[in-house]
């Protein structure tokens, strides 16, 4: 009788688990998987899984892909190139078809020969060192690169800040990204003719290193009588020792600095750790200059939406808005790739098939005809793999980026510009690295509400008043009018700024 009922439990447990393993295996079928390689526990890392994970999951709410949810899969490297390399290979083996990240140069840099050796796919939304993509079909870059925005900023320096001096310093890491930060900007100071009187540099793993550096720069400005700009190619933790230490010096140093300083990390760090900047926004910050990525008030539509879900729906912390938008970017441009290989019909089985198909559906992405629709505008890829976008430009105010009065947009046919060295000679036109870009003016224009009356809840409408604002330097009202506007509609008190 024993040996029956065990027969029994034997034939139920093996039932039980052969069904296990079989639905367990049809939603892992089922299951499309995407990597995210980054410094998952600092602030930085936080908001590239945010940014990625918030498009996951809109995506995944309206159905996936042909019905397939897409899961991520997180790997924390620390900004370390050992740690990335080891994190590549776990990756390489994982069900990943596509990696994002990672989120330094140096470690996007040490992963790169893996996924390059073992065919995955990689896009990263803030690696800017420019050897990343270069011989490398794998990797792809939603950012721009730093030969690009040290270029512009040392234009920037030259021909459009007031400087009574003009002369510039440079202090930067010795690692991959601050090094091709300071060599791209001192290349194109020397071709227009902006001195670059001193350089400082470091290595920031060694405190007695950068320490030793800072306190030389302090004794070498402290002595001027005037100062020409300082250009910070240096990481966010390095950035705030060193504007700290400035702003301790009789007159104000003026200050430029890459896409480190509109990190979230940058922010987050003055604001929590820094009562004079947390009481009185700006206290250190206020009027520097930088390139980032993204700023809110140049952006269009997507920008407005990402931003209302980010902050509003999600509360996620506004110091975080510009690295997650760039990772938001980076998994809108994965799942258009994978999205192609998921399509009924397709005939790829293994995920090094899969991976292969994923790769080559990034590669169609090289016209704008075919471009992403990103949060920062159409996102399509050059022969390196580096996305032809923008570099704004920024200055802090009151603690925050915002866009400055003067921006540059790409000239992206050169046929209609008609006299090039004329526009050239005049300052409207820039080159930068190979390509040229063109002088635009920020125009900031806007509604305020001047008074509010009818108001009639049954139909959800009221009567406005508006004054409509437009400025370039300063505020200056225009024509004033009223119009009936529902009130489940907002209109923003804060100006869009758009580009003439």
């Amino acid at each position: 009788m024993k040996a029956k009922y065990m027969i029994v439990f034997l034939v139920a447990f093996f039932l039980v688990t052969g069904l296990t393993v079989i639905w367990k295996n049809f939603l892992e079928s089922e299951t499309l998987y995407l990597a995210v390689a980054g410094p998952m526990a600092k602030r930085n890392g936080d908001a590239m899984v945010q940014g990625v994970q918030l498009y996951l999951d809109k995506v995944n709410r309206d159905g996936g892909i042909n019905g397939k949810q897409i899961k991520l899969l997180q790997f924390y490297d620390n900004n370390q190139a050992d740690l990335a390399k080891k994190r590549a290979l776990e990756i390489v083996n994982s069900k990943a078809l596509a990696v994002i990240g990672h989120y330094t140069s140096d470690a996007s840099i040490a992963a790169a020969p893996i996924y390059q050796k073992h065919g995955v796919p990689a896009i990263t939304g803030t690696a800017t060192a420019n050897k990343l993509t270069v011989d490398n079909d794998w990797y792809f870059r939603t950012i721009f690169t730093n030969r690009g925005q040290a270029a512009l900023l040392a234009n920037y320096a030259t021909k459009i800040l007031d400087l009574k001096v003009k002369e510039a310093y440079v202090v930067f890491d010795e690692d991959a990204y601050g090094t091709t930060l300071a060599e791209a900007f001192t290349e194109t100071a020397k071709r227009i003719r902006l001195k670059v009187k001193h350089q400082w540099s470091f290595n920031a793993k060694d405190k007695a290193s950068f320490k030793n550096s800072l306190s030389k720069m302090i004794d070498t400005l402290a002595e001027k009588g005037e100062y020409g700009v300082l250009f910070l190619a240096t990481h966010s933790t390095e950035a705030v020792k060193i504007v700290t230490r400035l702003r301790r010096l009789e007159r104000k140093v003026p200050i430029m600095g890459a896409d480190a300083l509109a990190s979230s990390n940058f922010m987050r760090t003055f604001k929590h750790d820094y009562p004079q900047e947390k009481n009185y926004p700006g206290y250190y910050t206020d009027g520097i200059y930088l390139t980032s990525p993204f700023i809110i008030d140049i952006a269009g539509k997507h920008a407005q939406d990402f931003k209302h879900e980010f902050i509003n729906e999600k509360k996620y912390p506004t110091e975080s808005l510009i690295t997650a938008a760039m990772y938001y970017e980076a998994a809108m441009v994965a799942v258009r790739a994978i999205k192609n290989i998921a399509e009924p019909g397709t005939t790829t089985t293994t995920v090094a098939e899969k991976r292969t198909q994923v790769k080559k559906n990034l590669w169609q992405l090289r016209f704008v005809d075919q471009a992403v629709e990103g949060v920062t505008g159409a996102i399509y890829f050059d022969r390196n793999g580096d996305a032809i976008k923008p570099i704004p430009m920024g200055v802090y105010k009151k603690g925050k980026p915002i866009v400055t009065w003067i921006q540059y947009q790409p000239v992206t046919q050169l046929s209609r510009v008609d006299n090039l060295l004329q526009e050239i000679l005049d300052n409207k036109i820039i080159q930068v690295n190979e390509r040229f870009m063109r002088k635009a003016q920020v125009v900031y224009a806007g509604l305020d509400f001047n008074d509010i009356r009818d108001l009639d809840t049954a139909n959800a409408t009221y009567m406005a008043e508006l004054q409509k604002r437009q400025s370039k330097r300063r505020n200056k009202g225009s024509s004033v009018k009223s119009v009936s506007v529902s009130s489940n509609h907002c209109i923003p008190r804060h100006g869009i700024a758009s580009q003439v």
